[in-house]
């Protein structure tokens, strides 16, 4: 009798034997020659697996990463990275290999970007890893700059695509608004020799945080000044909280100039006499004249009397 595998096929047979009443079996396994699977391409984070579920009987699979020898399941997580051969072989001499290629996963990361910022004018240095993914966000990765961005809550994406492996993360930003002054005063158009009081109020900025107020001419570091310009100017004053771009404001204080007034009398006249005055304003602007004893540029009175 001749037994033909090729004939038999692949897989578990029994033969049974009979004469004259006789019996007996022998038991014959025929291995396939070759694998029935392609090769695998795969991210080192899979699940394990069988290689070919279809030999998982009497082979002996070999390789990095095989975690059952005879059942060829296969860890990509304890193989190499990159490609290598796993090989089957059979006690009848069989033999095949499969090409597994691995790539090693690697987690999506931002690093350098906090969660809260001031309003500051700065451009922030950022790393992404793996290099070679799409970056999303209010701005692109050049330009992360709070200032620039404006206040508000926002998100930054990080996907990255490998051969076989993905990952991804974000990271919510908060900016906090910018640092608002006003300046104010109790008169903006004074006279030579009179005062203002200026103040400033400040918003914004770092919440909870104590502004700093520093002036010009040398003015206290307080909200509120008395100033007694002798001539008009500007008066400049910046808000700082110690995180955001500080402010600046100014104000402009008016100092009016002195009144010129010429005034002229009559000669010399004998006491009760009848007399005038009269005056002249010499100042640029609209002005009214009084006189003690009536209204207009020239007052009569009597020699000797005060017109004032």
């Amino acid at each position: 009798y001749e037994f033909t595998a090729e004939l038999a096929g692949t897989g578990d047979h029994l033969l049974t034997y009979e004469v004259n009443g006789c019996a007996d079996t022998a038991r014959v396994f025929v291995f396939p020659n070759e694998l029935f699977v392609s090769n695998y391409g795969l991210c080192s984070n899979e699940a394990p697996f069988v290689l070919d579920p279809s030999v998982n009987l009497g082979g002996t699979w070999s390789g990095q990463g095989i975690i059952d020898a005879s059942t060829g399941l296969f860890d990509p997580s304890l193989a190499m990275e990159g490609e290598q051969y796993l090989v089957w072989s059979t006690p009848s001499g069989c033999s095949d290999s499969v090409l597994v290629e691995v790539e090693f996963f690697e987690q999506a990361s931002i690093s350098g970007l906090n969660e809260i910022y001031c309003f500051e004018d700065v451009f922030l240095d950022i790393e992404l890893s793996p290099e070679g993914g799409l970056f999303t966000g209010p701005s692109d990765i050049d330009n992360i700059n709070p200032a620039l961005i404006g206040e508000g809550t926002f998100q930054y994406d990080y996907v990255y695509e490998g051969l076989y492996c993905s990952s991804d993360t974000s990271i919510n930003i908060l900016i906090h608004p910018p640092i608002s002054i006003s300046i104010s005063a109790s008169d903006t158009l004074i006279c030579d020799n009179s005062g203002s009081t200026i103040q400033v109020n400040a918003s914004g900025g770092l919440p909870g945080s104590l502004f700093e107020y520093t002036w010009s001419d040398g003015l206290l570091a307080l909200s509120q000044n008395n100033v007694q310009p002798e001539s008009s100017q500007y008066y400049y004053v910046s808000a700082d909280d110690g995180c955001s771009d500080s402010a600046l404001d100014s104000i402009f204080i008016a100092v009016l100039p002195p009144i010129q007034v010429d005034v002229s009398v009559n000669d010399t006249l004998c006491f009760g006499e009848a007399s005038s005055a009269s005056a002249a304003v010499l100042s640029a602007g609209n002005f009214e004249l009084s006189w003690q004893s009536n209204e207009g540029p020239t007052a009569f009175v009597d020699a000797g009397a005060s017109v004032l």
